[in-house]
């Protein structure tokens, strides 16, 4: 593949610490990064889409995952009343925006300590001026979402592979997802990547899903983080990239020198690229759905979190067929 027109080539990005950086290639790209590219008229075209009408909500309830992922917690909820109990309100504390389906903001992993898209410190960040969900809730996320159903490829999670190894998703496999869908990418395209793991993992066992939890080396499927990878998903021309499993690419990392920066893919695609990433996203109910359908593609919406100073958030996202 070829990047979109013009996009500068990804060999010909320039690199900070060694991390190809898409920050001034474009009038707001250090700030928005690849969102700069869901243009109105690509919205109304990814609008244009809807043949069905069946929407499909991809998210879940964050306290279905129980425990949550990553040693976050569970938000705990309380009702409070006012006018003699005719007015009932909710209080939500020691909430984790990304225990559930959620957008991972620019600002959630930086090249550096005190590096991050755009060239912004961790205070700009800290600051909300750079790097935080509200610079995407402002305009909101719309597009063309392509659905990358993983399924027919590798077989049904928990039969056909199992979730819970190290296994790298290869550009290959994600090229034979795509020739599946009979389309070519576009600009600003979300990216929609069916697995399977979350219906698995949510029919696992109490038991099943405490030791996942809390393990202190966990294992999942996800992308290969290489530089071929990053190159690939460059060439889409994607704004953004979503999956139904804990973290987009495989786990665990390497943080290792050998493997610096391709070994953590999370830091090349948000600080050095400005694509943003999408985990634990329901796609059980849409991916089935396309492929009966045999029509790949939705027109996805998402209103993140109005916050300044957040790094992550539900997602909220829906996709209409």
């Amino acid at each position: 593949m070829i990047p979109p027109t013009g996009y500068p080539a990804f060999d010909d990005l320039p690199r900070k610490h060694g991390v190809p950086t898409a920050w001034d290639y474009a009038p707001g790209a250090s700030v928005l990064g690849r969102a700069l590219h869901q243009t109105p008229p690509g919205v109304a075209d990814a609008a244009r889409l809807v043949e069905t009408g069946d929407v499909f909500p991809l998210g879940i309830d964050p306290a279905v995952l129980d425990p949550p992922l990553f040693g976050r917690r569970p938000a705990r909820h309380r009702r409070v009343q006012f006018d003699h109990g005719i007015v009932l309100d909710d209080v939500l504390d020691d909430c984790h925006p990304q225990a559930g389906s959620h957008w991972d903001a620019l600002g959630h992993a930086g090249i550096l300590p005190d590096l991050f898209h755009g060239g912004a410190t961790r205070s700009d960040v800290d600051a909300g001026r750079s790097g935080t969900i509200r610079h995407w809730a402002q305009r909101g996320i719309a597009g063309r979402g392509l659905v990358l159903d993983l399924e027919p490829v590798w077989g049904v999670a928990g039969a056909g592979f199992d979730p819970t190894t190290s296994r790298a998703i290869t550009v290959e496999d994600l090229e034979r997802c795509r020739a599946n869908t009979g389309l070519d990418y576009a600009t600003g395209d979300i990216l929609l990547l069916h697995t399977g793991f979350l219906r698995w993992y949510l029919g696992q066992p109490a038991r099943t899903r405490h030791a996942l939890a809390e393990s202190p080396f966990p294992r999942w499927i996800g992308l290969a983080h290489t530089e071929d990878m990053a190159r690939y998903l460059w060439n889409t021309g994607c704004a953004a990239v979503a999956t139904d499993t804990p973290a987009l690419e495989v786990w665990p990392p390497d943080k290792t020198r050998a493997a610096w920066p391709w070994g953590y893919l999370h830091r090349v695609l948000l600080a050095g690229l400005g694509i943003a990433i999408g985990e634990l996203w329901w796609l059980a109910d849409l991916a089935p759905h396309c492929r009966s359908i045999d029509r790949h593609q939705a027109f996805v919406t998402s209103a993140p979190w109005h916050h300044g100073t957040t790094v992550g958030s539900p997602a909220n996202a829906l996709a209409i067929t």
